[in-house]
């Protein structure tokens, strides 16, 4: 037999109301989830279709030099250099000749162009792009991007450090016979020599003169640049890695094989360029 439980009028009251009270709470707490959730989507959602829409704004590219890895973004002919959570605007003539010194040096690995993924969103995102907000604020943000070619061209060239000082010098001597960008950036190339110059051995307008001679007779021997890229220049004769003798003579022999790589893109563009690129990733020459 069930037991009886007796009330009073007071109590049965205050139960009642704690029941009501209770099922307020409950129905205010479903309420919030629901528009919690709804919120949520709709944020989602609205991400998700600038990540469907960043799709079409062009394209990305992911370069590592050693332990550094900065991405490029191509929006028409803009072309965006995203390096920390700074957005840096970059000539296409330049840019494109940056891939092609990476890529000869043997020791930056250049992808090829991909679709602006998630983790291109979220770089642009991080470097204050409203993305969520669509593909025509994304463009406005690349656009509008602080011009800065030799800035980068400068950053660049600053990465090699990291690997000795030998390396380094083989890549300033280098970079001063590239047409595009050496000329407007000698005078930097030059006091960055001065404080390896001792460790070098040579002056210099000695070796940014070399440097112009090894450049120009690396384009006149040139025969045949598909062929020559394809077979990722293996078959040249003094080959860096093979060379004895003192840092300068090093550094001369790097820069015979670098430049025959450099004059071997045929490419016009920077996605054809990439894509020959391809073959020099992993061959390290420094």
């Amino acid at each position: 037999m069930a037991r009886v439980v007796k009330l009073t009028e007071s109590q049965l009251k205050d139960l009642i109301n704690e029941i009501i009270l209770k099922e307020d709470i409950k129905q205010s707490y479903n309420q919030g989830v629901q528009t919690g959730t709804q919120a949520g989507q709709k944020v989602r959602q609205a991400v998700n279709t600038a990540a469907v829409k960043a799709v079409n704004i062009g394209k990305q590219i992911v370069v590592t030099i050693g332990k550094i890895t900065f991405n490029i973004f191509i929006a028409g002919a803009t072309v965006v250099y995203l390096i920390g959570k700074g957005l840096y605007k970059v000539s296409a003539a330049v840019s494109n000749a940056i891939l092609k010194f990476l890529a000869s040096t043997g020791k930056a690995v250049v992808s090829g162009a991909q679709a602006v993924g998630k983790s291109g969103m979220d770089a642009l995102k991080a470097a204050g792009i409203a993305i969520e907000k669509g593909s025509q604020a994304i463009l406005q943000g690349l656009n509008s991007a602080k011009e800065a070619t030799f800035g980068v061209v400068k950053w660049v060239i600053q990465a090699f450090k990291q690997f000795g000082v030998q390396a380094w010098a083989k890549i300033l001597v280098g970079a001063a016979a590239i047409k595009e960008f050496g000329g407007a950036v000698s005078g930097w190339l030059g006091q960055q020599w001065g404080t390896i110059q001792n460790q070098v051995g040579v002056a210099w307008d000695k070796a940014a003169s070399w440097a112009s001679g090894a450049y120009n007779k690396a384009k006149q021997t040139v025969s045949s640049a598909y062929n020559t890229v394809k077979q990722g220049v293996t078959g040249f004769a003094n080959k860096a890695a093979n060379v004895a003798g003192n840092v300068w003579g090093g550094i001369k022999g790097f820069l015979q094989e670098m430049f025959e790589r450099y004059h071997s893109f045929t490419g016009k563009n920077t996605l054809s360029i990439l894509s020959e690129a391809i073959a020099f990733n992993g061959k390290s020459i420094l």
